[in-house]
């Protein structure tokens, strides 16, 4: 059964949402800061491939949505029961429209409570907190912070090209075309298992990174038959790279990239990326977003393209007030360690086995 909460004064009524999405996708799409995560359709994949259930809250005045929370409660042998806002994404929290600062205030009482019946610990939002100034963002406080790359895209791609992009973009563009290496868009099932899933495969176990389920990309594309996109660099007819990644809104968001590192010096990775920014730019889309900067090497890569660093990162409260939060970061010394021992010693085939098991408890 769901609960809803009416606010005294304020003709605003928060419960649990339980529609089909197409009001709750409504509203996100009218929020400038709206993510492929913030769309209900999100949380499904998310329970499908992990068994996090969704956890979603809308405040609604007269009948009207006026703000949403998306976010999944998952249970971790690491890191206990919390809420999640999202889980596998560098986005999440609130979009809040016109909701005032006491109404904030009670969305946020209203998580805490839903919470503490669910017996979760903590509630954890990535990116953009979706509170502002408002009284209710004392009750957070910031972790692992990490940079967001955007870049501002032009109705000219050439422009960019030309004026923006550092030269040794430009180069890397020369280099793949003369050596005949060819971009195209295409996300079809038979693509994604075929060629997509290996690439990231073997990308992760460089990375030493444990991989996603192959059933939360079949989701994804499923779930989001016309948002998700798939940019290819092939090298003769073999794909060498992918660049996952949604359009929504006015805005692109990377969220994957696989590559073969055999291609490397044929610059594949530069093409898929000048691929899909053509297509942004050619289709009235103004941001490109590539994604989080953690480490000094993603800065470089996606500061050559003239993209801007902004602020991004956890923010985390206690279930009951007064209590410590817990997290850890992905850039510590023991995670570290871990990324190596992986890589060294995980073979390639049973990385699919184990990952997903691994990133079902670390929600990472």
């Amino acid at each position: 059964m769901s609960e809803s909460t009416a606010l005294s004064g304020a003709g605003v009524e928060i419960s649990d949402y339980e529609g089909d999405g197409a009001d709750w996708n409504r509203f996100a799409l009218e929020q400038p800061e709206a993510r492929f995560c913030h769309l209900a359709q999100y949380s499904r994949v998310v329970e499908e491939a992990y068994a996090y259930r969704p956890f979603n809250l809308v405040a609604r005045r007269q009948g009207r949505i006026v703000a949403i929370w998306p976010s999944c409660l998952a249970s971790s042998l690491l890191l206990g029961r919390r809420i999640i806002s999202q889980p596998f994404s560098e986005y999440g929290g609130i979009l809040a429209g016109d909701l005032r600062d006491p109404e904030l205030e009670d969305l946020v009482e209203a998580m805490r409570t839903r919470g503490s019946a669910a017996r979760a610990t903590q509630i954890e939002v990535h990116g953009t907190l979706g509170l502002r100034e408002s009284p209710a963002r004392s009750r957070f406080e910031p972790a692992n912070p990490y940079g967001c790359a955007i870049l501002k895209l032009d109705p000219d791609p050439e422009r960019l090209r030309r004026e923006v992009f550092e030269h040794q973009v430009r180069k890397a563009l020369q280099k793949a075309a003369r050596n005949g290496v060819q971009g195209f868009e295409d996300h079809t099932p038979e693509i994604l298992r075929r060629h997509f899933w290996p690439l990231f495969l073997r990308s992760m176990k460089r990375l030493g990174s444990p991989p996603h389920p192959l059933a939360y990309f079949t989701g994804l594309a499923r779930h989001y038959p016309a948002e998700l996109k798939i940019f290819w660099a092939s090298v003769g007819d073999r794909p060498a790279a992918a660049l996952l990644g949604f359009a929504i809104g006015k805005r692109i968001q990377i969220t994957h990239i696989a590559s073969d590192e055999r291609h490397w010096d044929l610059r594949v990775s530069d093409l898929v990326h000048w691929e899909f920014i053509k297509w942004g730019c050619e289709r009235g889309f103004e941001e490109f977003d590539f994604g989080s900067v953690r480490y000094e090497g993603q800065q470089r890569f996606k500061k050559k393209w003239g993209a801007e660093i902004r602020d991004g990162g956890y923010y985390l409260a206690p279930i009951e007030p007064g209590r410590r939060v817990t997290t850890f970061r992905s850039s510590s010394d023991a995670f570290g360690a871990a990324s190596g021992i992986w890589r060294a010693c995980v073979p390639v085939w049973l990385t699919p086995l184990l990952g997903p098991v691994i990133r079902r408890h670390l929600i990472r």
